[in-house]
This record gives C-alpha cells, structure tokens and sequence, in this order.
C-alpha cells in the first residue's frame, strides 16, 4: 500500500457531511469472534472469517449512510504507554490468528471509496479517535463512533442529528445509537469523571492497577470534592484533602496511604495520570491509502470457502 494524500481533519469539516469514526482493532476482533462458531475457512485451511464479518458490516455501513465520509483509526506499534508502564495490556489471552488476516482487512478498505486511515505510531486507536473528537465536536453534522470503548464516552451527547453518537450494532440499515444518557445510566456515574474515576480504581481491561477499596462511586464523590476545591488527587494523596470533603471520604483516603504508603500512593497517581487519560495527538493527518491489489476480485479468490 501506499499513501496517495494526506489531509489534515480540518479538512473534512468543509464537506459538512456525516463521519464516521471507526475503530478498527476493535471491529477486527468483533468480526473474528462473529464467526468462531459457525467458522469459515478456505479449501487450504485459511480462517477467513474476520474477512467476511468486517467488510460485510463495512459495506453494509457504507451502503446505508451513502453520502458519509469513513475514517479508520489505527493502532500505533510503539506505544508510549507500553514504554512508561511495560506491563501495560499484559495478561490479555488473544488466539494466535487473530491478526492474521490485518493486512489484507486493511487492503480491502482502502479499496473501498470515501476511506481514510489516522494512524501515529505511538498511540492507540482511542488516542486517534479521541483528537478527531477534539477535532469536530463542534462540527453541524453527525459524528458517529463505531466502537465499544469506554473511553469515548464522556465525550457524548443525546443530540442523534448534530451530536456526538456511539454504536456498535446497525440494524434494518441504521445505526442502534448509544447516547450519554445511556451510558450514564449504565456505568451510575458522571461521566465527565470517567478518567479520574479510572486514575482511582485502575483500568483492568488494560491492566493498569489502582487502590483496590475505592469503588466507583466512591472514587466519584472523592473526585467531585476535589474538582470543587480546585486541587489535585496528587496532593489527596499526600494527605492534602479538600475542605468539603467529608469525614468517611477522609477515612478511605487515609486508609489506602498507610496501607500502601505515602510515596507508594504518590507514585500509583503519578503513573496513572500518564498511562490512563486519552492523548491528543498533535499534528495527526488523515491519509487516504492505495492498495496494492483489486480489494473484490482478490476478495473472491481469497474467500474460496471449502
């Protein structure tokens, strides 16, 4: 493959059309699992069947939302927080397969009209997506998220027509949005807290450790305290609490410092703060990608299903 152009994202708000936002490891692995039970495979044994999921869904998207501009958002390969933290995403199981079929997934979509692909080396599709959303959260057309992270959830709204929207399911050619009224009612919180929340109890799906006795809730109302105050959960953790701050909220908070200890406590937020919050990435561009085959005729060939 080779890049043909490259925009910058301001770019794309002077089509005043929808965007579409889509993470693309996260519709890789979805569409890998779609067909594990009911798996496909070629006469020589090839499992295809995260071809087949993801630009089936693809191009059913495309097909439904015609005058849409489609933006894939990549995972770096040298990550910032892999060098800070190495034990970052340590401990999740993947079977050995599952990028198997990446570069041909990516041939195929940039074969495909109205694709782009944002990409930095060192950062994450959530990072990717996240700029983007810096980028148009004031654009006066829709911006529709095709994941299921979490972390792009604070950045929500309830508006479906000029708003913010998340999704993950389309259904009878239409996208099945997720608001932030849903996700608020889901997750009991406020989800302008969502990071400070996670800097507090930790982030397990990508094995980032945090005080095991702060729960949620609690995290929230210690964080809400905070904010009110003007202060920072460093100086929390170096036994500075907010005056607002009540008695029981005081006594958690002191209980983790002698349990782990003062700097202990000091160095856990210090690496949080580094490791958890999404990154704006200066400078990102969006490029538009050539393939270096035909993405349907190779698509036939390749999907010759035994």
């Amino acid at each position: 493959m080779k890049i043909i152009r490259s925009y910058k994202p301001s770019k794309l708000k002077q089509r005043g059309v929808p965007i579409f936002l889509v993470d693309f490891s996260w519709l890789l692995c979805n569409s890998y699992y779609a067909y594990r039970s009911n798996p496909k495979y070629t006469i020589k044994d090839r499992y295809v069947g995260d071809i087949i999921g993801f630009v089936e869904r693809i191009t059913y998207l495309m097909s439904s939302y015609p005058d849409s501009v489609f933006v894939f958002c990549m995972d770096g390969s040298n990550l910032v927080r892999s060098e800070i933290y190495p034990e970052y995403k340590d401990g999740r199981k993947r079977p050995d397969d599952l990028w198997g079929n990446y570069k041909e997934i990516m041939e195929i979509v940039a074969g495909l009209d109205k694709t782009l692909f944002a990409y930095d080396n060192q950062w994450e599709a959530d990072d990717v997506m996240y700029t983007l959303i810096q980028e148009y959260k004031h654009f006066l057309a829709p911006l529709y998220l095709y994941t299921s992270d979490q972390d792009v959830d604070p950045y929500l709204t309830d508006n479906t027509q000029t708003g913010i929207v998340k999704f993950t399911k389309i259904k009878n050619g239409s996208i099945v949005p997720i608001t932030r009224t849903d996700r608020a009612g889901k997750y009991n919180y406020d989800l302008q807290y969502t990071t400070k929340i996670k800097i507090l109890c930790g982030d397990s799906h990508n094995n980032v450790k945090g005080f095991p006795y702060f729960r949620k809730k609690k995290a929230q109302e210690i964080v809400k305290c905070v904010e009110a105050a003007n202060m920072s959960l460093l100086q929390v953790m170096n036994g500075m609490f907010p005056t607002n701050m009540p008695a029981n909220l005081i006594k958690i908070c002191e209980s983790q410092i002698r349990k782990h200890g003062r700097e202990n406590c000091k160095e856990m937020i210090e690496l949080n703060q580094q490791v958890i919050p999404p990154h704006k990435i200066p400078g990102l561009n969006l490029i538009q990608l050539q393939g270096s085959f035909d993405p349907f005729n190779e698509l036939l060939s390749m999907l010759n299903i035994r």
